[in-house]
Order: C-alpha cells, then sequence, then structure tokens
C-alpha cells in the first residue's frame, strides 16, 4: 500500500503544475491561490469533524507559530508559484520545483548547527546550482528586464526558496500536534493572506457565467486543493511516518519527470537542450544529496 501512496503522489503533484495552468485561464493569480487554500481548509475541516482529532487552537502559543510558518509554507510559494506559471510552461515549473532539498540542505546548514556537510553534500549542491544555470540560461537575454519568462522564473525560484525555509524551520521546530491541524492552521491564514493580496493588487474576478462555461478550469482549482494538497499531504506524511523522511522526500526526484510527460501530453512542449541539461544535473546532485543523507543516518543509528 505504501508504494501506491508513493506512485500515486508523485502523480499528484507532478501533475498540480498542469492544473495550474488550467485554472489560471479563468481565474487571476493571487484569488486562484486563495481559491486552492480556502478550499482545502473546507476539504481539512471534513477530514478533522470526521475523524474528530483534538483540536489544539486554545494553544495560542502553537497556532501563532503555525500561522507564521504558513507564509514560508504556502502564502509566499503558491503566490509566487501561480504568478510565475503565467508566463513559464509547466514542465519547466517542475524542474525549479526539484530544487528545494538542495536550497533545504544549505538553509540547514546555517539554522540547525547539528547538521554536518561533508564532500559528497558539497558537491551535489555544486552540481544542483549549476543545473539550475543551465535550466536559466535559454530566458537569459539582453534585454532581461522586460523577459516575461525570466521573471516567471524568478518567481518559481522564490518558491522553491521558501518551501526550503518551511522544510527546515518545521525541522528545528519539531511538530507536536495533529498535521491536519498544521495544515489547516496554515491554509486557512494563507487564504486570509492571499485574499488581501488579491484584493490589493486590484485582480479583476471571474463572474459566475464565465466560471460555468468553464469547467476544466473549476476542475483544476479541486483538483489543486483536494488531490495535489490535501491528499498529497496526507499521503505524504504517512510516509515519512512509516518509511522516513529521506526515503518518503525521494518521491520529489519524480516530479520534473511526471510534470513534463504531463506537458508534453497535453501542451505538446518539451524542454529544451539546455533545460534537459540542468535537469540531469539537478537530479544527480540530488541523487549526492540523498546519499549522504541516507548514509548520515545510517552512522547516527
Amino acid at each position: 500500500m505504501n508504494v501506491f501512496f508513493y506512485i500515486l503522489l508523485a502523480c499528484f503533484w507532478g501533475c498540480s503544475f498542469i492544473a495550474i495552468k488550467y485554472t489560471l485561464e479563468l481565474f487571476p493569480p493571487f484569488f486562484a491561490a486563495f481559491l486552492r487554500t480556502s478550499l482545502t481548509v473546507l476539504f481539512l475541516s471534513l477530514y478533522i469533524f470526521i475523524r474528530r482529532i483534538p483540536s489544539p487552537l486554545h494553544d495560542i502559543k502553537t497556532v501563532l507559530k503555525w500561522s507564521w510558518l504558513s507564509f514560508f509554507a504556502f502564502t509566499i510559494p503558491w503566490a509566487t508559484l501561480f504568478w510565475g506559471e503565467q508566463f513559464v510552461q509547466p514542465s519547466m515549473a517542475g524542474m525549479i520545483n526539484s530544487a528545494v532539498p538542495i536550497f533545504a540542505l544549505c538553509i540547514g546548514w546555517v539554522v540547525i548547527p547539528a547538521d554536518k556537510i561533508s564532500r559528497m553534500g558539497v558537491f551535489g549542491v555544486f552540481l544542483g546550482f549549476i543545473g539550475m544555470g543551465f535550466v536559466f540560461l535559454p530566458t537569459i537575454e539582453m534585454g532581461v528586464m522586460h523577459n516575461q519568462s525570466f521573471w516567471g522564473m524568478i518567481a518559481l525560484l522564490v518558491m522553491s526558496l521558501t518551501y526550503a525555509i518551511n522544510v527546515v524551520w518545521t525541522r528545528k521546530w519539531g511538530r507536536k500536534i495533529d498535521l491536519a491541524w498544521v495544515l489547516w492552521i496554515q491554509t486557512l491564514t494563507s487564504s486570509i493572506v492571499l485574499l488581501l493580496l488579491s484584493l490589493l493588487w486590484g485582480e479583476s474576478y471571474p463572474s459566475m457565467e464565465t466560471i460555468q462555461a468553464s469547467p476544466r478550469s473549476v476542475l483544476g482549482i479541486l483538483y489543486l486543493a483536494f488531490c495535489s494538497t490535501t491528499l498529497a499531504m496526507l499521503f505524504f506524511y504517512h510516509l515519512v511516518h512509516t518509511w522516513g523522511a529521506v526515503k518518503a522526500s525521494s518521491v520529489n526526484y519524480g516530479l520534473p519527470f511526471v510534470a513534463i510527460f504531463v506537458d508534453y501530453l497535453v501542451l505538446k512542449q518539451l524542454p529544451s537542450l539546455f533545460e534537459w541539461i540542468g535537469l540531469v544535473s539537478i537530479m544527480l546532485g540530488l541523487l549526492l544529496l540523498h546519499f549522504y543523507r541516507q548514509r548520515k543516518t545510517k552512522e547516527v543509528r
């Protein structure tokens, strides 16, 4: 069953980038991110009610802690992801998303003193950054300031960086309440902030008639909230609990390839040669980091 969850998780997350592209056909980016978080709150509320999970909301300190971390878990990464995908193809978003473990390791060296660095780890990080350079290379032109694809990729890079900050600080703090409540607090906080951002940005919203005429976009946002967020996060933390964090996190290595396959299947788009070289370099770096952490874990045991 765990293998099934693993494959399903890779598919859920790998297909999320094409679902975002469909969603952006109808909804503006920040409002679309708000819809994803707010619908996730509804799905999680139903899950919490059915499971009768005790509430931690009486502990104000805990609520404030996870609310603050929601800026790095959902608010900033999803705002930049939805905004960036206006100008970047889904497979490219999947490639840049794969850099999260590299950023997390670099931040972890600073934030968590117990994390040690090895030569293999340094080389893995080096390969990862070289790969990111190749991925960015096709968009770097003389007129960078007016290159929407370049700035879209910068936004996606911010997404990966903030995801990494969330990973490191979640690990540093630990989690003393049920995962469903952590996600509920974070997505609720993010919903409020993203809605305010959408209003301040002056986004225009589609009419009900337009929404009814765009079932693909509606299904896209429902997929993102239910499959790619609610179910995916619950599956992921189940794998972390049963397999351990190192093995469970290896699901991220398959995400860009799922994104590339779906991008080609639906939009008939494939990465350029430089982007392929960059992806291979990132994957090699991630494999070295994975091996390094696996070895370290075994030595600790």
